[in-house]
């Protein structure tokens, strides 16, 4: 467990200590206007953006974010996630550019060349209207469309989320993006989980530049074991 105290606007120090058995810890005799923890465990995930997270911050002093006034009685509590024992899962990543006139292009998550036989394989298409190759600052219209060969999707709201739901799948997703558009935008995100049709279950995160190049990355894992929904990675890999 690091901790970083900083007694001023420029120089911190850096401790690091391990909890007891039943998780506890404590940093006494240390000075400074804010303190800096993380918490790690050798086979746990981290946890971000909650009151628990497995990484946060304390200010001393009046920073406009609240004063942190330490209390053995309410112990600040720190979150890790264990994972349950992984399957062999596949992993795959993938780069595509796609037309601009918006046709089709398959993408196969296992084989690197897609066929009729393949049995995870995603349709892409992204059509850019109204350009402007000669200003290429300049806002335009564009029209998304993932679409699952043989199988459906549904998002993934949580990436601590490794079993997939029984329902609300949909067989693809459509994005469109006006020109005029106050919140025009010319990257998309997305996390989803994917149920083929013979019983396999996958993760999927992309990213889309529709534009110029029109690229899109993919990657994600697929658990080929039918009817199997346990997808968690036992090392887990970011997006780009």
């Amino acid at each position: 467990i690091p901790h970083n105290t900083r007694s001023d606007g420029r120089t911190s120090n850096t401790l690091t200590s391990q909890s007891s058995d039943n998780g506890e810890f404590s940093l006494v005799n240390a000075h400074g206007s804010s303190l800096g923890v993380q918490v790690r465990k050798k086979g746990c995930y981290t946890i971000k953006g909650k009151k628990s997270a497995s990484d946060q911050g304390f200010d001393f002093y009046d920073s406009g974010a609240g004063i942190h006034h330490p209390d053995k009685n309410q112990p600040v509590i720190f979150r890790l996630y264990r994972p349950e024992a992984p399957e062999p899962l596949a992993y795959f990543r993938r780069y595509q550019e796609l037309p601009l006139n918006g046709d089709s292009r398959a993408i196969d998550l296992i084989n690197e060349n897609p066929s009729i036989e393949s049995r995870f394989l995603l349709q892409l298409k992204c059509r850019i209207s109204e350009f402007d190759k000669k200003n290429r600052q300049s806002a335009y219209a564009w029209d998304f469309e993932l679409a699952v060969q043989n199988g459906a999707l549904v998002e993934r709201k949580d990436p601590l989320d490794f079993e997939p739901p029984n329902e609300g799948y949909q067989e693809k997703i459509t994005m469109s993006m006006a020109k005029e558009s106050p919140q025009w935008r010319d990257v998309i995100r997305g996390s989803y989980f994917i149920r083929f049709n013979d019983g396999c279950y996958g993760t999927l995160e992309f990213k889309m530049n529709p534009g110029d190049t029109n690229s899109i990355f993919l990657q994600g894992y697929l658990n080929t074991k039918a009817r199997s929904k346990n997808l968690e990675a036992a090392e887990p890999r970011r997006l780009y």
